[in-house]
């Protein structure tokens, strides 16, 4: 893989593993779906903190997650790391390099992960025979920009609290979306990662989880957290909007 470390295959191939289903786009007819499962490389398994590629690598393949999850981070001239994303198993990441040709970030495990590779040059033959599927593509890559554009809008515009409650929320749709409990989740990213997404000190984060706690709000232990009030949480998130 593209600036990858050493990673075990899986000897399962995607068709055959049982979130394929959710892997891949839907909406498409059976024939094409099976066309474009044998775009996707076999299932590598990547450990906590192993790379799957490197910033300023050459761009080839885009992945999905299928177990697991991956954060991509952007390292600065100066060292300084910038988590820029997180991704949850059926998300699609990688195609920040569709541009210059390059990968303009790495992605990294943030656990043990199951990650499917697909060929950018095989997927671009593809598209150009399913309108259909070039159409979820783009739409995936329009959510993709606009979760983006709302980060920054709560960076420059919101409160730390604010920024959590919808980092929170967001979560919880994401969940949600993939028919598991929006109310009841663990928390893939340590507290410095999530601190680092959010534009805030680790200390910081911890003072705003703890408030939403002791108000009642939500229930966290270690890495799970549970919405206790999600009316309240909605009623904080939409002073950022207005």
């Amino acid at each position: 893989m593209d600036g990858a470390q050493t990673y075990q295959v899986s000897v399962n191939a995607v068709s055959e593993c049982s979130l394929a289903a959710g892997c891949l786009p839907k909406g498409l007819p059976w024939q094409q779906w099976r066309q474009l499962d044998a775009l996707a490389r076999h299932p590598a398994v990547f450990v906590r903190r192993q790379r799957i590629y490197s910033q300023n690598a050459p761009f080839y393949s885009c992945y999905i997650v299928k177990s697991g999850a991956v954060k991509t981070v952007y390292i600065n001239a100066q060292g300084q790391e910038r988590v820029l994303g997180l991704y949850l198993p059926g998300d699609l990441f990688g195609l920040e390099g569709v541009g210059d040709g390059s990968h303009t970030c790495s992605a990294q495990a943030l656990e043990r992960s199951l990650i499917c590779r697909i060929n950018f040059a095989d997927l671009e033959q593809h598209m150009a025979r399913m309108p259909k599927f070039q159409r979820l593509l783009l739409q995936l890559m329009s959510d993709q920009l606009n979760v983006a554009h709302g980060l920054i809008c709560s960076l420059s515009q919101s409160t730390a609290e604010e920024r959590v409650v919808r980092f929170i929320l967001e979560l919880s749709e994401r969940y949600r979306q993939r028919k598991l409990s929006g109310t009841e989740f663990r928390l893939a990213m340590t507290k410095t990662d999530a601190a680092n997404y959010l534009g805030l000190a680790v200390e910081t984060l911890s003072r705003v989880l703890g408030r939403l706690r002791n108000r009642g709000l939500i229930r966290i232990q270690g890495r799970q957290l549970q919405i206790l009030d999600e009316p309240s949480l909605n009623a904080i998130m939409e002073r950022t909007v207005h």
